[in-house]
């Protein structure tokens, strides 16, 4: 399958985006977004505001501003952001229970300041003789 669509440059993806009905104050704003976010990217927030016409092309619903496509982009990461720190702090919540289960009479005293390397002992305990995980 040989890909028909030609490249464009960041100011000709900009022409394009305002002559299907892309409504855009700033051009500078509209060719930096275009640079830093991408014209791909941006296309999943700017695919809810496009309309079909009868021959198959697409267009932007009418008022459509790059300023509502750039609202939805940054909705959109500031989520992604939070998900992916509320996940994180699950796992951690997970691997630091694994811990609560170590019995301490096999681990003895554990700050650190007694030892030349305090986890080797809980690496003893928790592994084979191979040094895997059992």
């Amino acid at each position: 399958m040989k890909y028909e669509k030609p490249w464009k440059s960041i100011e000709e993806q900009a022409e394009l985006l305002t002559s299907k009905g892309l409504v855009c104050s700033d051009k500078v704003a509209l060719e930096r977004a275009l640079r830093e976010i991408g014209y791909y990217r941006l296309s999943a927030y700017w695919f809810p505001y496009k309309v079909l016409d009868a021959d198959g092309s697409a267009h932007f619903r009418d008022n459509t501003t790059l300023e509502m496509v750039l609202r939805s982009y940054e909705f959109d990461r500031r989520l992604r952001m939070l998900m992916f720190d509320a996940i994180g702090k699950i796992e951690l919540e997970e691997l630091l229970s694994e811990f609560d289960d170590i019995p301490a009479d096999k681990l003895g005293f554990f700050d650190g300041w007694g030892e030349s390397d305090p986890w080797a002992r809980l690496m003893q305990t928790n592994t084979g003789t191979d040094g895997f995980a059992q």
